[in-house]
Order: C-alpha cells, then structure tokens, then sequence
C-alpha cells in the first residue's frame, strides 16, 4: 500500500504510475489525482495557446508549424497569462478545446493532399479490435483516426471493427514506437501491430506515454 501525497488514501501500487525518478519508483499521486493534476495543466496550456493565436491572428497549423524557439517566445510574450489561469480550480474531466479546429484543419489539408498530412508528425494512437480475434488489438497510428477506422471497415464484409479509444500527440510517430516497445517489452505476443492483449491494457500504455508527453 502506498499513500497518495494529494488526497490522503492508502491505496495498492497498481493505483500509482511508474515513474523511476520518483522515490520507490512510483509517482507520488495516485492515479486518479496525478491524471487531475495534469488535466489541469493542459487546460491551462491549452487556453494560454487559444490566447496567444487569437491575439497574433494565426490558425493551429501555423502555431504548431512554428520552431520550438518563436513558440517559446510568444509564451513569454503572454507569461502574465498563466499566474491568472493557474488560480482558476481544476475540473473533474478535460475536454480538449482544440481537438475538434485540430481534426477541421487537417480534414482541409487532406481534401488538398493526402501525401502531405501523410508526412506530419501530429496525429493519433489508436486501439481497434474485431471480435473475430477476441484476444487481440491492434495498435496503430494516424493523422485521423476516423479516415484509418473507416479503411478497415471496408476489409470486412461484417464492418465489425471496433475503435477502442485513441489520444492525440504531438508526436504520434514516437508515441506509437513507444507504446509498441511496452507492449513488446511486458512479453505480450505480437504479429506486426497486432497484440495479444486487452484494449484496456493497450489504452492504458498510450495513456502513460500520453501523460509522459503532457508533463514533460
């Protein structure tokens, strides 16, 4: 048992998430009140950047076609905002303003090239299943999710497929590496990004690395 610094509880160690740097090797919150904290983080992240693009006129693609240094820039241009958002109570559940402009503009961007969205590095990691293979997920990863789900669909004359779940990074490319290196890594079989896994296991390692990403 071990108890969580922010609500106080004794709980099992399967309710913590790893983390090596931490003492004992666990986070000091548990689950529940660290996935808290860090919605609360991407709240604030998230409404500093509606800010910033709303006050400089520019579309999420331009923010995130930005370099790391002129992004870094504009976020100290509007520091003053951040000490004004942080004191504003966290919720219980996120929803992610900028989810739907994301998948809108990259919607646009694929009625014009499907090469070029192709190449980005945004996108998302996502688990489908198919009763027909109970005992296996795949894990893969898109620019849209949906576009992939429906190119399944088509290969099955029972369009059974089912989408787990999938969560947007920033960069998807090395969020899926890393998910399929865990999932290789705990001894699950595995045929190319097929696993011999649950979905809710596969969810909750792109949720780890998910919360790595938002943290760091």
């Amino acid at each position: 048992m071990k108890t969580c610094t922010k609500c106080n509880e004794a709980k099992p160690i399967t309710e913590y998430y790893p983390r090596s740097a931490s003492r004992g090797g666990y986070e000091a919150r548990c689950k529940p009140c660290f996935r808290l904290h860090v919605d609360h983080r991407s709240q604030i992240n998230n409404k500093v950047v509606s800010a910033i693009m709303k006050a400089e006129g520019m579309s999420f693609s331009t923010w995130r076609s930005l370099p790391k240094e002129e992004r870094a820039y504009y976020r100290r241009k509007y520091s003053t905002l951040r000490p004004t958002l942080l004191t504003q109570p966290p919720k219980v559940s996120v929803v992610d303003l900028t989810k739907e402009r994301i998948k809108a503009e990259l919607k646009a961007e694929y009625e014009v090239s499907d090469r070029k969205v192709s190449q980005r590095k945004e996108g998302y990691v996502y688990v489908i299943t198919n009763p027909a293979w109970p005992e296996w997920v795949k894990v893969g990863r898109s620019v849209l999710t949906e576009r992939r789900f429906n190119s399944y669909q088509t290969s099955s004359p029972f369009r059974d497929f089912e989408l787990a779940g999938d969560v947007y990074f920033e960069d998807a490319i090395q969020a899926e590496r890393e998910v399929h290196n865990s999932l290789t890594a705990s001894g699950v079989g595995s045929n190319g990004e097929w696993f011999k896994t649950t979905a809710a296991n596969a969810l909750s390692l792109i949720e780890a690395v998910s919360l790595v990403e938002v943290a760091a």
